[in-house]
Parts: C-alpha cells; structure tokens; sequence
C-alpha cells in the first residue's frame, strides 16, 4: 500500500462483507449501498491524504457512528434480529485507532475516543481504561484527563486508585496565572472528590450498611461447611462441637455492630480531614492565589450531602482571611457564607440579612471594589427568582441595581 488510493481500497474491501450482509437482510436497498461506498471512499481518500486534519477524521467518525445509528433504527422497525452491532462499533474502534495513530496530539480526538469508548463498552471495561492510559501518557499536563480518569474510579467505588491517579496529576499539571492554570483544576476535583467521598461514607453509616444481617451472613461464610461434605466430615464436626466457641446471639452481634459504627464515627476522616489536608497542603504550592483559594470554596460549596461541608468551608475562609484579608476573592466569600445550607424562608431571610451587611462592609474594606462587584453581581442574578426565595426578589434587585450603578460611575 504505497499510496492513499491504495490504502483506501483495503479499507473499503475490508468493510464489503457488511454491507452485503446489510444488502441481503434487505435493511439498506441497492441505491442507498451505492451511495454508502461512494461516501466512504471519499471520506478513506480524504483521512489518507497526506493533509488530513483531525477535523476530518471525526467528521467520518460522526458519519460512521450516524451509519450505525440508522441501521439499528432499521432493524428495529424491520424486526431484524440477526444484523449484530458488533462488526460496525468494531469498525468504529478501528477508526479511532487509525486517527489517533496519525494524530496522537490531538486531545480533542483522544476525549471523543473516551467517550465513545465509554458508551460501547461497560462502565469497567479494560477498554476505556486502556484508552485513557495512553492518552494521559501523551498529555500528561492536561487536568481534564486526570481528573475524568480518577472520577471514573472514584464513581465506581474505588477511592485507592481515583486518589493515586489524582495525585499523579497534581504532580504533573502545572500552574500558571491567576486562576492556578492546569493545577489548580486537579487540585480543586481532588479535594471536591475526597468531600464527595466523605458524604458517600456518611450516608452508608446512616443507612446501616453493616447491619446484623450482613453480619449473620459473614459468619455464615466463614463456617466452611458446604452441602457436599461427606458423612465422615459431619462426624468430625460433630466430635469436635464441643470444643468449638459458640456463636455470639443476635444481641451480642447488634451490640458489636453499635461499638464498631462508633468509633468509626470517631474516625478524623469522617470529620473532614482529607479535603482539608488536601487545601491545606495545595496552599502551600506555587500556584496558589486568592482566585485559586475562591475555587476551592466554590467547590467544597457544591456538595451539599456532606454534613462537614460549612466547618470544610470555614476553615478555607479563615485561611483566606490570613493570606489574602483584602482580596476581593475572600470578601465575596464572606459575604456568602451566610446562605450557605440555609433551608426555609424565615431562616434564608435572616441569612439574607447578614450578606446585606457583610456586603456593605466589604465593598468598604475591599482592595478592588469593581472586581468584587463583577463577582457579586452574576450571584445575585442568580438568586432572584430562586425557587422558594421569592419574597426577597425586590430586596435583591434593588441591591443589584445598585452595584451595577456604582460599577457604571
């Protein structure tokens, strides 16, 4: 295969047996295989060339994908059972493979690979894994990468390896900037997934993960004994129950599981400690700034189920506060903690009340009042006409208005 009309033409003999396979179980007429070849031709000689982009290589993916997507449509409604998918997503693997061989820089071909990786295969699947190892060797700077690669292991229950991975790519992203650059992203997910964790954990204890049940059933497992023993076995077992320990009642085991949940509970990781080790070990580093700090608050802020969440959030304030006392980036942090887990109106009102007047302190004591209103303005957009916030519209457009106005002069 000297040339790209050649390797073209492999391509396409490669890809004859399925679309007479399509022709024969009548799903595509002789008209429309025509058209089906003509198309693909084109797109083999175009992605051979020697200028191919990859661009283009994605446009015959999407094409691919699309080809597949109408045959399954097809099937369905002929009620063909016996046209597989495996052959076209084979193909479709096959293709990403020659594209990010010829392109292995292009990042926005590896994402694409990912994700259509990880929508053919299981959510476990050695297939996806492979896929995001290669990629992440060939851009090892890239936060995205690290990050989707230990959230897929963390969403699957496998904190070790997403904690490994995220801390391969805390040492290899670097900073830059005000806002920390790739870094500061790795850094921010690593400390959100440890306080995602921490809620998880949280919810299992509540809901009796190890309960007395689960406990009948471990000492079940561990007696040895299967159906199939033979009767000199049993007369074994029955020689020697006299000198075996007798098992603990339902009442010993309840009390066991009550003694095992506290001090569990008294564990310094269900209080918060990892994501705060985390911020406090990441505020040490080069590229922490006031930007970086307010993205670490905003991102502690987002898990709602974690009952440490407000303490996680105190701890960041109080370190801004020390380092960085007049940035914008702590003001506004302040001035939203009131409404932090705020439920009901009476108690959002009075919440309310104390950001109207931390909000007028820290437009006085502010060493940038204009970056401190471009931020506070977007959140206040996005609390009017909140659900369940409604009576305070008036008082939080009046209070909008207003900075805009002293923003505008």
């Amino acid at each position: 295969m000297s040339n790209a009309a050649e390797k073209a033409r492999y391509f396409l003999e490669k890809s004859t047996p399925q679309l007479h396979s399509l022709k024969t179980l009548g799903i595509f007429t002789d008209e429309e295989i025509k058209t089906l070849v003509s198309t693909r031709s084109e797109h083999e000689h175009i992605v051979l060339s020697s200028g191919s982009s990859p661009s283009q290589w994605l446009s015959y993916i999407d094409w691919d994908v699309s080809l597949e997507n109408l045959r399954l449509r097809r099937c369905r409604k002929l009620h063909v059972h016996n046209s597989s998918s495996h052959v076209g997503e084979a193909r479709i693997f096959k293709t990403f493979e020659r594209a990010v061989e010829r392109h292995p820089a292009s990042l926005e071909l590896w994402e694409r690979y990912l994700d259509f990786a990880e929508e053919k295969t299981s959510a476990a699947g050695r297939k996806w894994n492979t896929v995001w190892n290669r990629a992440v060797r060939l851009h090892s700077r890239n936060a995205g990468l690290w990050i989707r690669g230990a959230m897929k292991m963390a969403e699957h229950g496998d904190m070790n390896k997403a904690r490994e991975r995220f801390m391969y790519g805390c040492r290899n992203c670097v900073g830059g900037g005000k806002d920390g650059g790739e870094a500061a992203k790795v850094w921010t997910q690593y400390a959100k997934a440890e306080l995602e964790w921490l809620a998880r954990t949280e919810k299992k204890l509540k809901l009796g993960k190890y309960s007395v049940d689960h406990v009948e059933g471990d000492y079940m497992d561990l007696g040895g004994g299967g159906d199939n023993d033979s009767d000199s076995d049993k007369e074994d077992e029955d020689d020697e129950d006299e000198d075996e320990l007798a098992p603990p009642t339902r009442e010993q085991r309840t009390a066991i599981q009550e003694a095992a949940s506290k001090e569990l509970a008294k564990s310094s990781a269900l209080e918060g400690a990892i994501p705060r080790a985390v911020f406090d070990v990441a505020r040490k580093q080069d590229f922490f700034s006031p930007r970086v700090a307010m993205m670490f608050w905003d991102a502690f802020s987002k898990v709602k189920e974690a009952s440490r969440r407000i303490s996680i959030l105190h701890h960041v304030l109080a370190a801004m506060e020390k380092s960085y006392p007049c940035s914008p980036e702590t003001a506004f942090c302040r001035i939203r903690m009131p409404l932090v887990g705020v439920k009901g109106v009476v108690s959002w009102g009075n919440g309310l009340k104390e950001v109207l007047r931390r909000l007028g302190a820290a437009f006085k004591d502010t060493g940038d009042a204009d970056a401190l209103a471009n931020l506070v303005c977007p959140w206040l957009d996005s609390l009017i006409s909140h659900e369940g916030q409604e009576p305070f519209d008036t008082v939080l457009q009046q209070t909008r208005n207003r900075i805009s106005s002293s923003l505008e002069n």
